[in-house]
């Protein structure tokens, strides 16, 4: 918590405020797509950051450290998350201060403006397919890729990432000219709403139970029901068994990544990172 203080004491105010903005609404917006089991969260809450960050860089285009707001915001709510009582903290603590990063570099290149914030908005965008497909390479290997080529081809799986890749960039172009064109009432009113719905998840999961190791464990094994991570393991099984001839291989194909991916679950929600953080940054 001392940690935590010392780097927002440093912070610029404005700063702060962005970064507590991005921190509750994401924790609304993630209850949300949770609840009503929305596919591809993580892309949706990349997009709600470039919308944000967007808003803040709008907001402070006047200042000197205008071009490095991103950043600076993404870096304190990443800080913010590594606090929250329960969830997964490793995983989106990344993935918010490297995709504030790589939006910053769209500011430095092209100024605090919405040229500025659409470039980066787009390479904030990468990152969101970036760190999942590194995290799904780590758990099933070079056997996924051979997967995919096996089941769409090696030219059409080129052409699914690239038409994926399109279509969230659009997305995150639209969300940054949003953050400048929307009337400030609209914007205060998507933010409130969000922020209404992260307090009544903090209600829920404040409670002794729901932070409990074995709680913990239960949501890690409930992790591994991800439609993505069933169908990738349903890909490489079907792979090894029709294209290999080879059950064994499609046993261990399954079983590997399920231990690793339930071991990786349950790291991003239960290590200490409030209390490693002051430690790492001696």
């Amino acid at each position: 918590m001392n940690f935590a203080k010392l780097k927002l004491q440093n912070a610029s105010p404005a700063a702060v405020q962005a970064a507590t903005i991005l921190s509750a609404v994401e924790v609304g917006l993630g209850s949300l797509l949770h609840a009503f089991h929305v596919p591809l969260a993580g892309q949706c809450l990349s997009i709600n950051q470039a919308f944000l960050l967007s808003r803040a860089v709008s907001k402070n285009r006047g200042e000197r450290s205008a071009r490095t707001m991103p950043s600076s915001v993404s870096n304190i709510a990443a800080i913010l998350k590594s606090l929250s009582p329960a969830g997964k903290k490793l995983t989106p603590m990344l993935a918010i201060s490297a995709q504030g990063f790589l939006m910053s570099l769209g500011t430095l290149l092209f100024g605090a403006n919405v040229l500025g914030c659409a470039v980066g908005s787009v390479l904030l965008g990468f990152w969101a397919f970036l760190q999942p497909i590194a995290f799904y390479y780590l758990l099933f290997g070079e056997v996924l890729v051979q997967a995919g080529q096996y089941y769409l081809g090696e030219q059409n799986l080129a052409l699914a990432v690239v038409a994926a890749f399109t279509v969230k960039s659009l997305a995150c172009l639209a969300a940054a000219i949003g953050a400048f064109a929307l009337p400030r009432t609209i914007v205060l009113r998507y933010e409130q709403r969000m922020i209404e719905a992260g307090e009544k998840l903090r209600e829920r999961v404040s409670t002794p139970e729901a932070r409990s190791f074995r709680r913990n464990v239960v949501l890690s094994f409930r992790d591994l029901l991800n439609p993505i991570f069933l169908v990738s393991i349903a890909m490489t099984c079907f792979f090894f068994y029709f294209a290999q001839k080879d059950s064994a291989q499609a046993i261990w194909a399954a079983l590997r990544p399920v231990a690793l991916g339930f071991l990786g679950f349950l790291l991003a929600r239960t290590l200490p990172l409030d209390r490693l953080l002051p430690k790492l940054s001696r």
